[in-house]
């Protein structure tokens, strides 16, 4: 995925864009993302979404995370699903519920404990219709 991260940087960018978040020159992300995409190759997952034309217009990502063994099970992990967007135009045509279905997908082949993920006050309604609910067993410390 790191040859995609010019197209993926441009969607990230249209995101921070999309928020008011403070931008970066897309060449410059660009080859930040990709950097990093290669540094966590081994415990990130990204999956993309392309449009005819080949243009991204969605995005998510699974970080794996090690977890303390316990007695019974010495390899557990889990998943924290990231950076979910599906370019606003194009949002409500199943592109998100894919990607999100792909990463579990990984996840679940992966042997995963849990994945959990942080949503967006606009996305919680999103997550919910396709499956998600809250845990009364995960907490949040503000900071």
């Amino acid at each position: 995925m790191p040859a995609d991260a010019p197209s993926v940087a441009a969607l990230r960018l249209t995101w921070a864009a999309e928020w008011g978040d403070p931008l970066e020159s897309p060449e410059s992300y660009a080859a930040g993302l990709a950097e990093w995409i290669e540094a966590h190759a081994g415990t990130v997952i990204g999956k993309i979404a392309e449009s005819d034309d080949g243009d991204v217009v969605g995005m998510g990502w699974l970080a794996i995370v090690d977890r303390v063994p316990v007695p019974t099970r010495h390899d557990r992990r889990s998943g924290d699903i990231q950076s979910v967007f599906v370019q606003p135009g194009l949002r409500g045509t199943g592109i998100g519920r894919a990607i999100i279905d792909a990463l579990v997908d990984e996840g679940r082949a992966l042997g995963l404990g849990r994945i959990v993920l942080h949503a967006s006050a606009e996305g919680i309604g999103f997550y919910r219709r396709i499956g998600w609910s809250n845990s009364e067993r995960l907490l949040e410390h503000p900071f």
